[in-house]
């Protein structure tokens, strides 16, 4: 098994005073310490930055910058943009990706077990195939930590670990909304797969979305954020439809739905851009209509793949 294992970090922050010391703390204390981690600070109006620098005196592979932190006028939604992605490449352009074995995209508002790269590492190196992973995400729901449910092979955007041949495959990270589901469609394209682990898992310390709902609208915000991915990434009129009579469904009850199907028509009037690769837009689609038949849209790891062997016999 490899001993030596390399890895740099990009983490974009922006008002994480509340959390990120928490991710400081878990990344120092790490069994497998990062050769490089960049925190890049989006504009902050906390102490975010202050706090940064007092790690960064203590260890020396930790470095700040600072990104211009764009304002995007009063009621935008920031994330709508891909500014997470647009931040994360800025502090990705500050390092030699060739020199690490991993690339990592860790947000700013994360806790994990010491040993939480080791065993993460160790499930890349017993799959080859494996080229983006990492832990199911929990949320702190009524006091107790709830498993945020996500498809296994779907790896959250908030903590991506990348092997280094797949992010040069894939050609990094897309600057637009959904980066964190197009980089999972190019690995599979180019003979890799994702996979979120059960253990070791992450402690997400904000609700999903807070970050980027703020006071604009709460739920129906995120969900009019989900129709404009949606129109984005060009999903297939018949999983558009049925993923608005699902969303209507939850909470909140029928608004929910009906403010996914406002933000992807919004986006129809607007038209921001759209992904343009055709390989991945037919992907996707194709992956739908399989969801909407019950069909595992993803490739399966080998492991996978013999488990299901021996229950089918």
């Amino acid at each position: 098994m490899q001993q030596n294992r390399t890895y740099a970090i990009v983490t974009p922050a922006r008002n994480e005073a509340e959390y990120i010391e928490h991710t400081l703390r878990a990344v120092t204390s790490q069994t497998v310490l990062p050769s490089a981690w960049v925190i890049v600070d989006d504009g902050s109006t906390d102490e975010t930055p202050d706090i940064v620098m007092k790690y960064a005196e203590k260890f020396d592979f930790i470095r700040l910058e600072r990104h211009s932190g764009r304002d995007f006028g009063t009621g935008t939604d920031r994330f709508s943009w891909g500014v997470d992605a647009v931040v994360f490449n800025f502090g990705l352009a500050t390092l030699d990706v060739d020199s690490y074995d991993y690339i990592v995209k860790l947000d700013g508002d994360l806790d994990f077990d010491s040993d939480y790269f080791e065993r993460i590492f160790e499930e890349f190196e017993n799959d080859p195939r494996l080229g983006i992973a990492a832990g199911h995400f929990y949320e702190l729901q009524d006091g107790q930590w709830v498993l945020s449910k996500v498809p296994d092979w779907h790896v959250r955007g908030a903590s991506k670990i990348y092997r280094r041949q797949c992010f040069r495959d894939i050609r990094g990270v897309e600057e637009i909304l959904a980066w964190d589901g197009v980089d999972e469609i190019r690995a599979q394209l180019t003979g890799w797969y994702s996979r979120a682990f059960y253990e070791p898992r992450v402690k997400h310390l904000r609700a999903q979305g807070s970050a980027a709902q703020g006071t604009r609208g709460g739920a129906l915000s995120g969900r009019a954020r989900l129709g404009l991915c949606a129109y984005i990434l060009h999903y297939h009129p018949l999983f558009l439809v049925a993923r608005g009579v699902r969303l209507g469904l939850g909470r909140p009850r029928v608004l929910g739905g009906l403010a996914f199907l406002y933000g992807y028509l919004r986006a129809s009037i607007q038209r921001p851009r759209r992904l343009e690769d055709d390989e991945v837009v037919s992907f996707l689609r194709r992956s739908q209509l399989q969801r909407l038949i019950g069909r595992r849209p993803y490739a399966m790891s080998g492991a996978d793949v013999e488990a299901r062997s021996a229950a089918e016999g």
